[in-house]
């Protein structure tokens, strides 16, 4: 393979998943990780917040991936 992008993983959880948010003031929420940290202890994921999209930064041990 060929190119140099990285693909980060944490808890099975990469960039582009649908997770759901499992503590804190965003618990049930549900949205996609849109960046994952480089020491893959906190994600940033796009919620939809009052019809808009929103970029919250999460700790990725509040979240759990959706099946």
């Amino acid at each position: 393979m060929s190119g140099t992008n990285k693909v980060q993983v944490f808890n099975e959880i990469i960039k582009g998943d649908k997770i759901k948010i499992n503590e804190g003031p965003f618990e049930g929420v549900e949205g996609v990780v849109y960046d994952v940290s480089k020491d893959d202890t906190m994600l940033a994921v796009n919620i939809e917040l009052l019809k808009r999209s929103v970029v919250v930064k999460i700790s990725s041990s509040d979240v759990r991936k959706k099946d």
